[in-house]
């Protein structure tokens, strides 16, 4: 949990660690990490995801840590993020007499908390595409740009792959919650902020 509290995307936007924190991580019984780069590329088999979740007087917060699946693997990131994000808000509203019975796996629709986390963070992008879009998004002589819904960063924003699967978090949501209309939760702007040549992103959620 030490490495967790230690999270460059939270500490890049100033954002204070969450009284109520949890590292969740999970991995498929075949899980096998890329054997020549284990770091940058899918792995051979199933799917490995680690996240952090959060939640104080100032709202709730999720970090993506670490989301590798090979192209094989069914089970994708926004389905296990739904899984962690309902176990983390069990244990939270549990307190400390957390019952180990409420790990279920998710299944229907009251299984999974009402909200989703205000701000999804993704820390420490650094592929060779992804910081070429991003770092031609933030103004000359600046670290930091802001984004709102439908504008131009946010467009540009959303088209990249951490965009996307951000989106699919939050449809993902929606479809499982049953939301339609103005009862859907949107990504309704967020922030880019570039740190020693890596790139820190913030999603706001809303709903």
């Amino acid at each position: 949990m030490s490495e967790a509290r230690r999270s460059p995307a939270l500490t890049a936007f100033g954002r204070a660690i969450p009284q109520n924190l949890v590292d969740m991580d999970e991995q498929s019984a075949d899980y096998t990490p890329d054997s020549d780069s284990p770091q940058s590329k899918p792995p051979e088999a199933g799917g490995h995801f680690e996240n952090l979740y959060g939640r104080n007087d100032d709202g709730a917060l999720a970090v993506m840590m670490e989301n590798d699946r090979s192209r094989d693997e069914k089970y994708t990131a926004s389905e296990a993020f739904i899984h962690q994000w309902s176990r983390a808000v069990a244990m939270f509203n549990a307190g400390g007499g957390f019952d180990k019975g409420a790990l279920k796996v998710p299944t229907k629709p009251e299984d999974v908390p009402d909200r989703l986390p205000d701000s999804i963070f993704r820390q420490n992008v650094s592929g060779d595409a992804a910081k070429e879009t991003l770092g031609a998004l933030i103004p000359e002589g600046a670290d930091t740009v802001t984004f709102q819904e439908n504008d131009t960063v946010y467009q540009s924003v959303l088209k990249t792959v951490n965009g996307k699967l951000t989106m699919n978090i939050v449809h993902t949501f929606n479809q499982i919650k049953h939301l339609a209309g103005d009862r859907e939760f949107r990504i309704s702007g967020g922030a880019i902020k570039r740190v020693q040549g890596d790139f820190q992103l913030r999603f706001d959620v809303t709903g």
